[in-house]
């Protein structure tokens, strides 16, 4: 791919622009950050934040209806992840927290470490690439109901942006050359997603002591939407909702209809 080429703008050039600006800002501007880890979104404009989303009642919706789904994400049903579960090799031994856990010690409220476990996109349909992202995710912080930490939030976002402005290549020879180009010739790429608006992710977060929340970003219009479940506790057997979570990770990706 030669550099003599500049990109053109395409038609969701300012959702690009708007997740970079957004990314650079809360990697800049770290003063949100409260001592227990969490971001402080009043102020933040830019992103709407909903709390205590109801994941559970996620159902598939056809063209027919009016109704266009607020979740661009299918949850594998119930009853085939327990079918799944019934079988001996997926057996796992999953332990009760004893009553008083150790304390977890972390860095400060700045010196955030996470980690992105998992990073699916969607199976090509033809010649249709999808821009969906489902995503699981560690953190060392304890979780606190009805708030993100600094490092949810900056992982969903990165997500987003970097799904935004990812090069289209072809071949596994441009995807070579891609990793060997300089910062110039970069620019010569096109896009992959050209009239994409939304960039929808899903992401199952980790956190402290044993516990997961589920978070569903995308973009509406120039504000990025944030859709947060419940705290969930893993912290006992019988109260862990393990197939809840393992029919969002196995979700299909859904699509609006015109």
């Amino acid at each position: 791919m030669s550099s003599s080429g500049r990109r053109q703008h395409t038609r969701n050039h300012r959702t690009r622009i708007v997740l970079d600006t957004l990314l650079k800002r809360l990697l800049q501007e770290q003063t949100g950050v409260l001592d227990d880890g969490h971001f402080s979104l009043g102020g933040q404009n830019g992103i709407t934040h909903i709390v205590q989303y109801d994941f559970e009642k996620l159902c598939p919706l056809s063209c027919g209806s009016t109704f266009q789904p607020e979740i661009l994400f299918e949850p594998v049903l119930i009853d085939e992840v327990r079918q799944c579960r019934n079988h001996p090799f997926s057996m796992r031994p999953f332990f009760d927290l004893p009553e008083d856990p150790e304390t977890i010690t972390t860095a400060d409220r700045t010196g955030q470490l996470w980690s992105i476990e998992s990073y699916l996109e969607p199976d090509t349909e033809g010649d249709t690439v999808l821009p969906h992202i489902t995503m699981l995710g560690l953190q060392p912080k304890d979780g606190r109901e009805n708030a993100i930490l600094y490092g949810e939030l900056i992982a969903l976002v990165s997500a987003m942006r970097n799904r935004a402005f990812q090069p289209k290549v072809d071949t596994e020879e441009e995807q070579e050359a891609l990793e060997e180009a300089d910062d110039e010739d970069r620019k010569s790429y096109p896009y992959l997603f050209t009239e994409e608006d939304t960039f929808p992710v899903l992401f199952l977060s980790a956190v402290a002591p044993r516990h997961a929340r589920i978070f569903y970003g995308c973009m509406e219009g120039r504000q990025l939407v944030i859709r947060q479940s419940k705290l969930y506790s893993f912290v006992r057997v019988a109260d862990a909702p393990i197939e809840l979570f393992a029919s969002l990770r196995l979700s299909r990706p859904l699509v609006r209809c015109p």
